[in-house]
């Protein structure tokens, strides 16, 4: 039983969502009134999303799900999202190997996406390097897979401009870093934002379908496969945006073995598709800013690490470093 409650997930108001999700599955066709259900919460993020466990451990075959709720009117476009991907999976003769948990259902009463559950391993940085290189030569090829889809013409994901991953990733948060970083970070700060206003002016490159939020966390990984799981924030803008998150991401999480992993990573990924070498920089000047924002919010910065990362990110969008420059043993973030 699922005793969570949270006001802004409407699944999780009153804390029945197991006589909710009968309802529901009955009504579908996909469980009968006698069955029971075992439902148990893997995931909560308060106020943002919350994810399920569902299993008919007598009459249903063992058969095992996964249910995504979301906060209130985005469970119906995420898995729009989803089953467009979903379908045009299977018709694309792309050969570069990519999978995804199949999603089954809209739950309109519960706000929430029924689908597969995906077997798998989590990313962890204690395994052995030669797994990893495994790990992300298949998120590669998973990211070359969804890069390569088709554009849709139904309008089912947004388009998104540079000013929009600005104001997500960094601009809400500027107040917050303002206000806990060092005194001597703060002249520093105000030229990163200036110069990722700026940046805006000249965003030129092509637009594929992306997944917005790429990184190892996301991947469930089967030997030399990668799944993805998660596509809430997928839309059509630039590609070097889930390269720059993934390689930050790697960097954050594997910091002695990023440079032999990002080399591996680019080398899969490069052999599908090519990238601007200036809209890296770009993006990678964000999701250094993107982390320093998490990081401040966790923690007291540790000294001197801010004025790095801003320094970093000011350098990428101006130019006077390229993104190369990360393989090198520089201070990292996180």
């Amino acid at each position: 039983m699922i005793l969570t409650q949270d006001a802004k997930i409407p699944a999780l108001r009153q804390g029945d969502l197991e006589e909710k999700l009968r309802r529901c599955l009955v009504a579908k066709g996909l469980a009968s009134p006698g069955i029971p259900i075992d439902i148990r919460l893997l995931k909560h993020k308060p106020g943002k999303q919350a994810v399920a466990w569902v299993c008919f451990p007598a009459g249903g075959g063992d058969r095992q799900l996964i249910l995504k709720l979301s906060r209130k009117g985005r469970g119906r476009s995420i898995y729009q999202k989803m089953r467009w991907l979903w379908e045009a999976g299977k018709c694309s003769s792309v050969k570069a190997e990519g999978g995804m948990p199949e999603p089954l259902c809209y739950l309109p009463e519960l706000d929430g996406i029924l689908m597969t559950k995906v077997e798998g391993r989590a990313f962890d940085a204690q395994v052995p390097v030669r797994i990893q290189n495994q790990w992300v030569r298949a998120a590669a090829q998973a990211l070359a897979w969804l890069h390569t889809l088709p554009l849709p013409e139904d309008g089912v994901f947004p388009r998104r401009s540079w000013p929009f991953w600005v104001e997500k990733f960094a601009l809400k948060a500027r107040q917050t870093l303002a206000d806990r970083l060092p005194a001597q970070a703060e002249a520093t700060l105000v030229q990163v934002f200036a110069e990722l206003d700026k940046a805006g002016l000249s965003v030129e490159g092509e637009t594929r379908i992306c997944h917005g939020d790429y990184s190892p966390t996301q991947l469930l990984f089967q030997d030399r496969r990668a799944v993805i799981l998660d596509f809430d924030s997928a839309a059509i803008t630039w590609p070097e945006l889930d390269l720059a998150n993934f390689l930050l991401s790697l960097r954050t999480h594997l910091k002695d073995r990023f440079a032999q992993l990002a080399t591996a990573f680019l080398e899969v990924y490069t052999s599908w598709h090519g990238f601007s070498d200036r809209l890296l920089n770009r993006f990678l000047a964000l999701a250094l800013v993107r982390r320093l924002v998490i990081e401040v919010k966790a923690a007291p910065v540790v000294e001197g690490r801010a004025e790095e990362a801003l320094a970093l990110a000011l350098d990428l969008l101006s130019n006077t470093k390229q993104w190369q420059c990360l393989l090198q043993p520089l201070p990292a973030i996180g």
